[in-house]
């Protein structure tokens, strides 16, 4: 887990209720052209996706599947409303460039993971629909997202043991 939970929560929410998004599925893609970015599918290698945000563009591995993609989506706009000096690990990047710096522990990428997931099946709604006795595959196809994004979510919000109860 990230150390900025808190602040990863509060900027979802403020860019979902900027967006007026009040119920799943997130338009992730109409949120990174609220941002003024244009999502790319390509050939990203072995990676999900990948931000330029100096070319204000998001590429998204195009052999990934919707959901995967969605959720890389999500990760390269946690970057950008995160990590706002746009200095962050890449693969991709020139050690020499002034564009790369380290995340020795990952940490930068955990927490754009983490935004991604909260951006995409924020907690209150997540909540709200395991109360309601909504199971695993219902609430991946519900916010279309993988199952295993479902699990992360309902572990990190200390819903799994609720699954299946009613």
């Amino acid at each position: 887990m990230p150390k900025r939970i808190r602040l990863c929560k509060k900027k979802a929410e403020e860019i979902l209720k900027g967006a007026g998004i009040t119920n799943p599925p997130v338009d992730v893609k109409g949120i990174a052209e609220s941002l003024f970015l244009e999502v790319v599918e390509s050939d990203t290698g072995e990676f999900g996706g990948r931000a330029l945000l100096g070319d204000g563009q998001i590429h998204v591995n195009s052999s990934d599947s919707p959901a995967g993609q969605r959720f890389s989506i999500g990760h390269e706009i946690g970057h950008l409303v995160l990590h706002a000096d746009n200095f962050v690990f890449s693969a991709h990047e020139d050690p020499e460039s002034e564009l790369y710096a380290e995340d020795p522990d990952k940490e930068l990428e955990l927490e754009a993971n983490y935004f991604s997931s909260v951006l995409l099946v924020p907690p209150k709604w997540l909540r709200k629909d395991v109360d309601a006795g909504m199971l695993p595959p219902e609430l991946a196809e519900r916010y279309l997202v993988s199952k295993d994004v479902i699990f992360i979510a309902l572990e990190q919000n200390r819903l799994l043991h609720q699954i299946g109860r009613r």
